[in-house]
Protein backbone atom coordinates (compact mmCIF):
# COMPACT_ATOMS: atom_id res chain seq x y z
CA UNK A 1 0.00 0.00 0.00
CA UNK A 2 1.43 3.54 -1.15
CA UNK A 3 1.00 6.27 1.58
CA UNK A 4 -1.07 9.42 0.53
CA UNK A 5 1.42 11.87 0.73
CA UNK A 6 -0.22 15.58 0.98
CA UNK A 7 1.20 18.18 2.72
CA UNK A 8 -2.07 20.67 1.93
CA UNK A 9 -5.54 18.22 1.31
CA UNK A 10 -8.42 20.40 -0.65
CA UNK A 11 -11.18 21.43 2.11
CA UNK A 12 -8.42 20.92 5.02
CA UNK A 13 -6.15 24.24 4.27
CA UNK A 14 -6.89 25.80 7.95
CA UNK A 15 -6.04 22.22 9.94
CA UNK A 16 -3.34 21.70 7.60
CA UNK A 17 -1.22 24.98 8.30
CA UNK A 18 -1.66 24.35 11.65
CA UNK A 19 -0.21 21.18 10.77
CA UNK A 20 2.51 22.18 9.34
CA UNK A 21 3.96 25.42 11.72
CA UNK A 22 3.40 23.16 14.78
CA UNK A 23 5.46 20.09 12.85
CA UNK A 24 7.78 22.85 11.84
CA UNK A 25 8.18 24.05 15.93
CA UNK A 26 8.39 20.92 17.12
CA UNK A 27 11.10 19.29 14.67
CA UNK A 28 13.46 22.72 15.27
CA UNK A 29 13.04 21.64 19.04
CA UNK A 30 14.26 17.97 17.82
CA UNK A 31 16.78 19.51 15.57
CA UNK A 32 18.08 21.63 18.15
CA UNK A 33 18.33 18.78 20.76
CA UNK A 34 20.51 16.51 18.12
CA UNK A 35 22.80 19.48 17.15
CA UNK A 36 23.61 20.69 21.04
CA UNK A 37 23.88 17.07 22.83
CA UNK A 38 20.72 17.80 24.25
CA UNK A 39 19.58 14.43 24.40
CA UNK A 40 21.70 12.51 26.97
CA UNK A 41 20.58 15.80 29.40
CA UNK A 42 17.34 14.62 28.83
CA UNK A 43 18.20 10.84 29.22
CA UNK A 44 19.34 11.81 32.44
CA UNK A 45 16.02 13.46 33.59
CA UNK A 46 13.84 10.51 32.72
CA UNK A 47 16.57 8.26 34.72
CA UNK A 48 15.67 11.04 37.68
CA UNK A 49 11.86 10.40 37.16
CA UNK A 50 12.73 6.47 37.08
CA UNK A 51 12.05 5.70 33.83
CA UNK A 52 13.33 2.56 32.40
CA UNK A 53 16.59 2.76 29.84
CA UNK A 54 16.10 6.59 29.97
CA UNK A 55 18.89 6.84 27.23
CA UNK A 56 16.98 5.04 24.78
CA UNK A 57 13.36 6.78 25.20
CA UNK A 58 15.09 10.09 25.13
CA UNK A 59 16.63 8.90 21.58
CA UNK A 60 13.08 7.70 20.94
CA UNK A 61 11.03 11.00 22.27
CA UNK A 62 13.58 12.93 19.95
CA UNK A 63 12.94 10.49 17.47
CA UNK A 64 9.36 11.30 17.38
CA UNK A 65 9.83 15.07 17.63
CA UNK A 66 12.10 14.93 14.37
CA UNK A 67 11.16 11.85 11.85
CA UNK A 68 7.86 11.60 13.47
CA UNK A 69 7.09 15.49 13.48
CA UNK A 70 7.99 14.96 9.23
CA UNK A 71 5.80 12.39 8.56
CA UNK A 72 2.95 14.18 10.02
CA UNK A 73 3.46 16.64 7.95
CA UNK A 74 3.65 14.73 4.90
CA UNK A 75 0.48 13.57 6.16
CA UNK A 76 1.58 9.57 6.92
CA UNK A 77 0.69 7.86 10.56
CA UNK A 78 -0.77 11.04 11.15
CA UNK A 79 -3.22 9.82 14.26
CA UNK A 80 -0.34 7.40 15.66
CA UNK A 81 2.48 9.67 15.72
CA UNK A 82 0.02 12.41 16.88
CA UNK A 83 -0.86 10.38 19.97
CA UNK A 84 2.66 9.47 20.43
CA UNK A 85 3.61 13.24 20.78
CA UNK A 86 0.41 14.03 23.16
CA UNK A 87 1.76 11.15 25.45
CA UNK A 88 5.37 12.86 25.10
CA UNK A 89 3.51 16.30 26.13
CA UNK A 90 0.92 15.39 28.78
CA UNK A 91 3.85 13.38 30.68
CA UNK A 92 6.09 16.96 30.23
CA UNK A 93 2.78 17.70 32.15
CA UNK A 94 2.97 15.69 34.67
CA UNK A 95 6.48 15.42 35.71
CA UNK A 96 7.68 19.18 35.28
CA UNK A 97 5.41 21.97 34.26
CA UNK A 98 2.89 21.00 36.37
CA UNK A 99 4.34 22.21 39.34
CA UNK A 100 5.75 25.32 37.63
CA UNK A 101 2.45 26.20 36.76
CA UNK A 102 0.39 27.88 34.07
CA UNK A 103 2.83 30.11 32.26
CA UNK A 104 6.03 29.71 30.23
CA UNK A 105 6.91 33.25 30.51
CA UNK A 106 5.87 36.58 32.30
CA UNK A 107 3.64 35.56 35.58
CA UNK A 108 5.85 32.50 35.78
CA UNK A 109 8.31 30.68 34.36
CA UNK A 110 8.48 26.80 32.63
CA UNK A 111 4.90 26.43 33.28
CA UNK A 112 2.76 23.82 31.33
CA UNK A 113 0.03 26.51 29.00
CA UNK A 114 2.92 25.56 25.68
CA UNK A 115 2.27 22.42 26.01
CA UNK A 116 -1.30 22.51 26.39
CA UNK A 117 -0.96 24.01 23.02
CA UNK A 118 0.90 21.26 21.52
CA UNK A 119 -1.75 18.79 22.63
CA UNK A 120 -4.85 20.91 21.26
CA UNK A 121 -2.59 21.23 18.22
CA UNK A 122 -1.84 17.77 17.61
CA UNK A 123 -5.77 16.19 18.61
CA UNK A 124 -7.49 18.59 16.01
CA UNK A 125 -4.93 17.40 13.70
CA UNK A 126 -5.54 13.89 14.58
CA UNK A 127 -8.90 14.20 14.48
CA UNK A 128 -8.95 15.72 11.07
CA UNK A 129 -7.81 12.74 10.24
CA UNK A 130 -10.37 10.48 11.35
CA UNK A 131 -11.93 8.26 9.10
CA UNK A 132 -16.02 8.96 9.12
CA UNK A 133 -18.11 5.72 9.76
CA UNK A 134 -17.95 5.20 5.69
CA UNK A 135 -14.15 4.93 5.39
CA UNK A 136 -14.25 8.25 4.10
CA UNK A 137 -12.08 11.29 5.86
CA UNK A 138 -14.14 14.10 6.89
CA UNK A 139 -15.01 16.46 4.13
CA UNK A 140 -17.20 19.86 4.46
CA UNK A 141 -20.57 19.36 2.62
CA UNK A 142 -19.49 22.20 0.44
CA UNK A 143 -16.52 20.30 -1.05
CA UNK A 144 -18.87 16.58 -1.44
CA UNK A 145 -19.94 18.22 -5.27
Amino acid sequence: MKPNIQLVRRGHVAIDLVKLVVCAIIFTHGIHRYLYGEIAPLGDALASFGFPFPQAQAQLVNLAETAGVALIALGVFVRTLCAVLIVIFATGIALIHWQLGFFIIGPGEGGWEFSALLIACFTAVALDYWPSRDGAMHVEASQRR
